[in-house]
């Protein structure tokens, strides 16, 4: 599995936690193993979404992968049960994957299923158990006596987990765990300019401003979030205090812009960052007035 083809810049405790989840046995053989499950841990921010998302991307599977974001209200039994002949929109989550499991594809990648269950720590422990046997057998429960399988020989799946509650020991031990933490500073820089196509000064500023908001504000600011500040500071800014606006919008978490606006730090990135991006502007306004 080559992540680096979809963009994403694994480490090495990333690629090696993938070789062991690829290397494992899913349903075959006389003593089945069951789903092959990564937990993946770490703190807002730091990609775990998005490796789930590289990795359907570095399989082929990007019409087979299935995300759902967790919640405390989450309801088991709806999330678990199958229903023979329902449309869609009625299926339980794992009632589609296991039927996109099923299914005979032909890809050069062997036609895999990839499912990412987001923010498992904010479901109840019940739903915990309940996933848990899921992963073991990969059984959808439906009417009695009625089942739907899951084909675990062609499933990855990922969990991710903020950490907000402590998972059971059995959920711990059926799964390999990675512990993500935030990027470099120069792999931020590298990824922002390749997704925003400004230039390495602004995209070094950029990080530089995020990571004094984290300061402030104790929290992380993700990649995603960097790009769509940078992509409105270039298109939409039209002066210093839109770009305040822009990164009160996209690089805070609470509702207290100015402890952000007046740290130093702040105050001191931004007319740097607001003078690069005038000077990106220029050519595209030249441009426009050229047609």
């Amino acid at each position: 599995m080559d992540l680096t083809r979809t963009g994403y810049r694994p480490n090495p405790e990333t690629i090696q936690a993938l070789k062991s989840l690829m290397a494992q046995k899913g349903s075959g053989g006389c003593t089945p193993a069951g789903a092959r499950a990564l937990l993946v841990t770490g703190e807002a921010g730091t990609g775990k979404t998005a490796l789930a998302e590289a990795v359907a991307d570095a399989l082929d599977a990007r019409d087979r992968y299935y995300y759902v974001q967790l919640h405390s209200w989450t309801d088991g039994k709806k999330f678990f049960d199958y229903q023979s002949g329902a449309g869609d929109e009625e299926k339980g989550f794992l009632t589609k994957v296991a039927e996109a499991s099923q299914e005979e594809v032909c890809t050069r990648h062997g036609g895999w299923t990839v499912a990412c269950l987001d923010e498992m720590d904010k479901a109840p422990e019940s739903f915990e158990a309940l996933f848990l046997d899921w992963l073991q057998t990969g059984r959808v429960p439906g009417k009695p006596g009625e089942h739907l399988y899951t084909n675990l020989d062609r499933l990855l799946v990922l969990v991710t987990s903020n950490g907000m509650r402590e998972h059971t020991e059995p959920f711990m031990r059926r799964c390999r765990r990675l512990r993500m933490e935030r990027m470099s500073h120069a792999l931020a820089v590298e990824l922002l300019l390749t997704r925003t196509q400004t230039s390495e000064r602004a995209c070094e500023l950029t990080v530089d401003l995020a990571h004094a908001c984290e300061r402030v504000d104790e929290t992380v600011i993700s990649l995603q979030e960097m790009t769509h500040f940078l992509n409105e500071a270039r298109h939409v800014c039209q002066s210093l205090d839109d770009l305040k606006a822009a990164t009160v919008a996209w690089l805070m978490r609470r509702d207290e812009p100015e402890n952000i606006l007046r740290a130093f730090e702040v105050q001191r990135i931004l007319p740097l960052l607001w003078a690069e991006i005038e000077s990106l502007q220029e050519p595209m306004r030249g441009a426009t007035l050229c047609c």
